[in-house]
């Protein structure tokens, strides 16, 4: 009895908690962005190594989460790696056989001491020729080429960069050229470049030439004469001092404005991260970006939200909710991938908390924190079908609020809590009929027994009866 009361108790409660999560309204506005830094827990979190560069970031890719920043969102200038927007640019408005054609603005506006592959007016290139050309030895002209054939003039394409970082959502990135030599209005900031340069590794054509630390564009129809080309990128090249084998490409810039800036893609111990140093002097963007990738992968450990293997202290990641997010439809929302969590080494699993979150677009997604700083999110998607039990609804299609004991609002859809109760009703019920049943079943049994009984004692008195009556019978036939 006890067993079916707790097991209609759980029953009902696997129902009920998915709809007592808190909802709040969530945007990732540059205050917002101020806020999340300064919710990086003092306790708890490693030490971070000093460095040269005047502004930093060290973005967990999957997860999105900050390990590291340094003035993230101060405005700088952003020299060669503008050329990220370029490339970006470029791969998702070209194919690669398309047929660049060079103009005299375009080779001989870039001004002395510039950067270049030493293309000629009326030069042409493929597109993929030209990316390399962008992207190993950073050629300005060849930016200004491939700007002219896609916008039409380098202007317009300029417009289309900036109509990128709008899309993008970018706090602080304005151009005004495609090659990033100095202008005084052309500017990003280190938490943009992280943006941009993510976008651009989602895409594996720029991946496989950005990594590329040689190459020889070879005479053909196009050109003829050999280009040879030598990345500017030390951290990927074998005989440099500062290789690191967990680089797999970035982009360099300098002006004597911006100083030294690197933007770096590494992945290992499969935690891909994304580092960005501006403003440093002599070779120390390098420098600093080694010490900053060694720290982030020393330092902290990528989980997966859905995995049930035990992690350090014995303990199920989600352990306290009912809930796996592995693609588990959760009633009217579905999470739309399966999610990670960054966490220190030092931390355990069970010190994460989490709550549903409504952004600003109307997307529902979860988020889990450690001391109140996020450490991962998942989106969560609607579903077609809303038949499910398990439901998340949002906060607009919610009418009965109830206050939380922390001040938060918890709201009820009351078409879910009736179906809830009904549910338990149903459960009770049958419960309740299953008990008499079995009552009236024990009740039957007892009867049966007593009539066999009493059936035993009236036979047992008919046989002795009987034996009394043989008995007088033998005595009267001996005398």
């Amino acid at each position: 009895m006890r067993r079916r009361i707790v097991c209609v108790a759980a029953a009902v409660l696997w129902i009920l908690l998915p709809l007592l999560y808190p909802v709040e309204n969530y945007a990732m506005t540059e205050e917002e962005i101020k806020q999340q830094i300064e919710n990086i827990p003092e306790e708890g979190w490693p030490e971070a190594p000093e460095i040269d560069s005047e502004s930093a970031i060290v973005v967990e890719r999957s997860s999105g989460i900050i390990l590291y920043e340094k003035n993230c969102t101060e405005e700088r200038y952003p020299a060669s790696t503008t050329k990220l927007m370029t490339a970006l640019l470029t791969l998702e408005n070209t194919t690669m056989d398309e047929v660049v054609t060079f103009s005299w603005n375009a080779v001989n506006s870039i001004g002395s001491g510039a950067s270049h592959i030493g293309i000629r007016t009326g030069e042409q290139l493929t597109v993929r020729d030209s990316l390399c050309g962008l992207l190993i030895p950073s050629a300005n002209e060849v930016a200004n080429g491939l700007a002219e054939h896609i916008g039409g003039s380098i202007e317009g394409f300029v417009e289309q960069m900036n109509a990128r970082a709008q899309q993008m959502g970018l706090i602080h990135t304005h151009f005004q050229n495609s090659n990033g030599l100095h202008e005084e209005n052309h500017y990003t900031c280190a938490y943009d470049l992280y943006r941009i340069l993510d976008a651009c590794v989602s895409l594996p054509s720029f991946v496989e030439l950005d990594s590329i630390t040689a190459y020889v564009k070879k005479a053909d129809a196009l050109l003829d004469r050999d280009i040879p080309m030598g990345t500017t990128n030390l951290l990927i090249k074998k005989d440099s001092e500062y290789y690191n084998e967990a680089v797999i490409c970035g982009k360099t810039g300098y002006t004597e404005e911006a100083g030294r800036v690197l933007a770096t893609y590494a992945s290992k111990d499969q935690m891909e991260l994304i580092c960005v140093t501006m403003g440093a002097s002599g070779e120390n963007h390098f420098v600093d970006t080694n010490r900053l990738l060694d720290y982030a992968y020393s330092n902290f450990r990528l989980l997966q939200l859905s995995q049930e293997s035990a992690q350090k202290n014995g303990e199920s990641i989600l352990r306290f909710t009912p809930l796996k997010i592995e693609r588990q439809p959760l009633g009217m929302w579905e999470a739309q991938n399966q999610g990670e969590v960054v966490l220190p080494v030092t931390a355990s699993a069970d010190q994460i908390s989490r709550q549903l979150r409504t952004l600003e677009n109307g997307e529902i997604e979860m988020e889990y924190t450690l001391n109140g700083y996020v450490v991962g999110r998942i989106k969560l998607e609607e579903l077609e079908e809303t038949e499910e039990k398990f439901a998340y609804v949002k906060q607009e299609d919610y009418t009965s609020p109830i206050s939380g004991v922390d001040g938060k609002l918890y709201v009820i859809n009351p078409w879910m809590l009736a179906a809830v109760l009904a549910g338990g009703a149903l459960l009770l019920g049958m419960w309740i009929g299953h008990e008499k049943k079995k009552k009236r079943q024990k009740s039957q049994a007892g009867g049966i027994r007593k009539n066999q009984a009493n059936d035993r004692i009236r036979y047992s008195k008919q046989l002795k009866k009987q034996w009394k009556k043989q008995e007088d019978s033998n005595e009267s036939n001996e005398v």
